[in-house]
């Protein structure tokens, strides 16, 4: 398939997109969420063990794919993704812009909430990370050095960080076209 033929599936998409309610995207969203902070919490799990530096990013870089399989698999709206689909859409007049931005208000809000549901669920409510009974100390403290790490990156790391992330997700998005 040649790149005016992915445009065009990319535009479809979008257009079916953009013809869901703002609620069926939200929770779509939030699905989406889900399956990226149940593969997070994969990767912690798998990494944590792993006292090689670099054999610790590869199994956890390995293992964290399964969740952006999962979604792009099971349908779920990943801001990042529907924010490559749905905008082609308007750009080619195939879906009216107002409902592109309902479509990218609705996938932000669900990514948003669940991943505080995630986070909450899976650190608190069931203790899987940390907490007495189930969490392994590793997985505690590979999850403070990765946030530790995190939130020390100056704004230009995080930004340059975030915006290499959202390039090779919509990278995946698009391959999925192809």
């Amino acid at each position: 398939a040649g790149l005016s033929d992915t445009i065009h599936e990319l535009a479809a998409s979008g257009v079916t997109k953009s013809r869901l309610g703002i609620g069926q995207v939200f929770v779509l969203g939030f699905i989406a969420s889900s399956y990226l902070s149940f593969a997070t919490t994969l990767s912690i799990v798998a990494g944590a063990g792993i006292q090689t530096p670099g054999l610790q990013k590869l199994v956890m870089g390995l293992v964290f794919p399964i969740g952006l399989i999962s979604l792009v698999i099971g349908g779920g709206e990943m801001w990042t993704g529907t924010a490559m689909n749905a905008p082609v859409a308007g750009m080619t007049g195939r879906a009216p812009w107002k409902a592109v931005l309902y479509t990218l208000a609705g996938s932000y809000a669900g990514n948003f909430a669940g991943g505080i549901f995630c986070a909450w669920l899976l650190i608190k409510g069931s203790n899987i990370i940390i907490g007495p009974g189930y969490a392994n100390p590793a997985w505690a403290e590979l999850l403070h050095n990765i946030t530790m790490m995190k939130s020390s990156l100056t704004f230009s790391q995080a930004f340059w960080r975030a915006l290499a992330c959202v390039w090779l997700v919509d990278l995946a998005v698009y391959l999925s076209f192809r």
